[in-house]
């Protein structure tokens, strides 16, 4: 194992991505690259700044500073905010850890992995890592440098809990970020940008309501909670439960708008609500659903904030909600009728007219990109339903009926490869040129850039049940002739 000089500790409320950024600082860049490559990153790694997911060299970099995956993900990250609100209770454990749980994402949907709520990745978060101008010059008295604060990187949060100014993502002055790059480190916080502006020399501006003070001291405080026992059915039930009690507004739209500041754009054509809500701050906007069901994190703290209720109060009701008794099920029948003697459905014979010329069109599409002169390409749905002019629900609800259509152009995708072979070995024959290996896979677009080691490995063994004889390529695994002209 690689010997680290110097491996500083990890500020309050620093986030990952700046405590691996001053590792690399103190340490020089070029002891930084040989522990990355003695860690197994033969490239720099992707983006290290906010929630990242566990594979084993991560895990061994981890090692090698003195930590664990399962430590910095709750201590470096802000992974306990989402989980404060968005938990999942299904019993699904994050890779990596022990006993933490996995997040969910928008409309309770499980999500795979935790880099889609990381940075430039939620609807509402900032596109480049924010600071506070005040945090800046404090950190540098304190600890002599400056870091990245996880508080300052929550979604929809553009003030700072501590000093309530509001929190810039570049200079002031021109305007420049400092980016999260593709992959690597992002760059600790300056003090001085390339334009000559001195940051402590700004004026501070901002002057947040007490909402937004609220949400941002909430969003916060949320960075850390441990142990969560309770999920997301529990905080969207007990929100309602709250809601339900305050007589000022009829929907959610109505309160965060009115806590927030002033809507854009609220009501659609029909003069209704719409889905979600931006409320203008300063410039910017932040994002909202307008029902806790379809919402998130963001969205639930919002809601805290707007009703006034603090996170302690809030965790004690989440604990308690977890023992409520199951909801009734609802009879949507309105009188009882019984089954046998309910009227059957009327026949719709225009709308399975529609169908069928839906279902020949779409096939029709198919067999002419089947039997098309030009090179074999993949089959896409939405591809097929765009030709003849079916949006993409009504594309996918005529294959959803009509399985011997979908099981061929799933059969059409998986032999690509051959029908790219077959098509390559057609025209060169035609052309009067050498049926060489090497010519063959560059007239069909699969050279050896094209496909990886396993599919290198299947293409070899593809070419080799081919065999050209007496102007006819002859396909051995399925016995079948296929004549050239």
């Amino acid at each position: 194992m690689i010997h680290i000089p110097y491996i500083p500790i990890a500020y309050p409320d620093e986030i990952l991505g700046s405590w691996l950024a001053r590792i690399s600082f103190h340490n020089g860049k070029k002891t930084w690259s040989e522990v990355l490559l003695a860690c197994g990153f033969t490239d720099n790694p992707k983006p290290l700044f906010d929630l990242v997911d566990y594979d084993e060299k991560l895990g061994k970099l981890l090692y090698t500073l003195g930590t664990s995956y399962e430590r910095i993900i709750q201590e470096l990250t802000t992974l306990p905010y989402w989980l404060t609100f968005s938990a999942n209770n299904d019993g699904d454990i994050l890779p990596g850890t022990a006993k933490m749980k996995m997040p969910l994402g928008l409309r309770s949907r499980k999500v795979t992995c935790i880099g889609v709520l990381g940075l430039k990745r939620v609807q509402g978060e900032a596109t480049s890592p924010a600071f506070c101008l005040s945090c800046l010059s404090d950190d540098k008295k304190q600890h002599g440098e400056a870091y990245w604060h996880r508080a300052h990187q929550l979604p929809n949060v553009y003030f700072c809990h501590i000093h309530g100014c509001e929190l810039h993502d570049g200079c002031p002055k021109c305007g420049k970020r400092a980016l999260a790059p593709a992959r690597g480190l992002v760059p600790l916080p300056r003090e001085v940008c390339d334009c000559g502006c001195r940051f402590d020399a700004i004026e501070l501006r901002g002057k947040p309501n007490a909402t937004h003070m609220a949400f941002a001291k909430l969003s916060a405080e949320a960075l850390n909670v441990t142990n969560v026992i309770w999920g997301r059915a529990e905080v969207i039930f007990q929100l309602k439960q709250w809601f339900k009690k305050q007589k000022q507004h009829k929907n959610f739209i109505s309160l965060l708008s009115a806590e927030f500041g002033s809507v854009a754009d609220p009501l659609n054509e029909k003069n209704e609500l719409t889905v979600s809500t931006l409320v203008k701050v300063g410039g910017r906007k932040l994002c909202f659903r307008s029902t806790p069901d379809g919402g998130s994190s963001p969205e639930y703290c919002a809601i805290l904030a707007a009703l006034g209720v603090n996170l302690s109060t809030a965790i004690n009701a989440f604990k308690e909600a977890i023992h409520r008794p199951p909801a009734k099920p609802r009879n949507k029948m309105q009188r009882k009728v019984w089954i046998e003697d309910a009227e059957p459905k009327k026949p719709n014979f225009e709308r399975d007219r529609i169908h069928l010329e839906r279902v020949t069109k779409l096939t029709m599409v198919f067999q002419e990109m089947i039997f098309s002169s030009e090179r074999p390409q993949m089959i896409h749905a939405q591809k097929l339903g765009h030709t003849v002019g079916l949006s993409h629900t009504q594309t996918f609800q005529v294959l959803s009926t009509n399985d011997y259509l979908k099981e061929s152009i799933r059969i059409a995708n998986s032999e690509l490869p051959q029908r790219r072979l077959k098509w390559a070995i057609s025209i060169l024959r035609s052309e009067g040129k050498d049926l060489s290996k090497s010519s063959v896979w560059a007239r069909a677009g699969m050279g050896e850039k094209w496909a990886n080691g396993q599919q290198l490995i299947k293409l070899r063994a593809l070419w080799n049940s081919f065999n050209v004889e007496g102007g006819k390529l002859v396909w051995l695994k399925p016995d079948e002739t296929l004549p050239i002209s």
